[in-house]
């Protein structure tokens, strides 16, 4: 009986590690796009377009009144919880960072996963990419705000805002840094609309 029993437990566990492993990849991709595998219901990619909209609102609105140093730190804050969810401010109170780096970790998972067929692989690492891109940009801009909010010079706070309202531009469309003029998903170029892009790529190519 007991050699039943432990033939039984290992078949299960046979069939459930099997199982596990024909759908991890689909699971970590499936967190990145799908809303209903999400927290809150909204899926990584979109938080992370979402809160890079948001950026780019306030960006642009603290040079309209590029001469007023208080407009321009309330502004630069918003900016700033965009970007790493603390305190409060309009947004999702998730934050662009944490959002790209959890897109970075889901699609290496994917990536990493023992069903992971050669799409998934490779588009995965376009999407990942593009996300570090995204992710690097928005820790610079961090720093910025900080700096904004702890000047006492207009002119200062003009300048580090106007670089953060051009940054804020490159955050979801990319840039061609190498100017060859177009922009991929390689380091330094694509930005969230490029993780959009492969993401689609990837689901077409792996029949998802």
């Amino acid at each position: 009986m007991t050699i039943i029993r432990t033939a039984l437990i290992a078949l299960f566990l046979l069939n459930s590690a099997s199982l596990i492993a024909a759908t991890s990849a689909i699971v970590y991709l499936e967190q990145i796009s799908s809303q209903a595998t999400a927290t809150a219901g909204i899926a990584l990619l979109d938080t992370a377009i979402k809160e890079a909209e948001v950026i780019q609102q306030h960006t642009s609105l603290a040079l309209q009144h590029s001469a007023n140093l208080e407009w321009m730190k309330t502004h630069s804050r918003h900016v700033r919880h965009a970007l790493d969810g603390r305190g409060t401010g309009p947004g999702l109170n998730v934050g662009l960072i944490r959002a790209t780096t959890d897109i970075v970790d889901r699609v290496n998972l994917a990536a990493a996963a023992t069903d992971a067929v050669p799409a998934i692989k490779v588009h995965s690492l376009h999407i990942a990419t593009s996300a570090k891109n995204t992710l690097a940009l928005a820790v610079t801009m961090l720093r910025l705000t900080k700096q904004i909010n702890s000047t006492t010079s207009v002119a200062t706070a003009a300048s580090l805002s106007s670089q953060l309202n051009d940054f804020a531009d490159i955050l979801i469309q990319g840039t061609d840094s190498n100017g060859d003029g177009k922009i991929t998903w390689i380091k330094y170029e694509g930005g969230l609309m490029h993780c959009k892009k492969h993401l689609k790529l990837l689901r077409a190519a792996a029949n998802l």
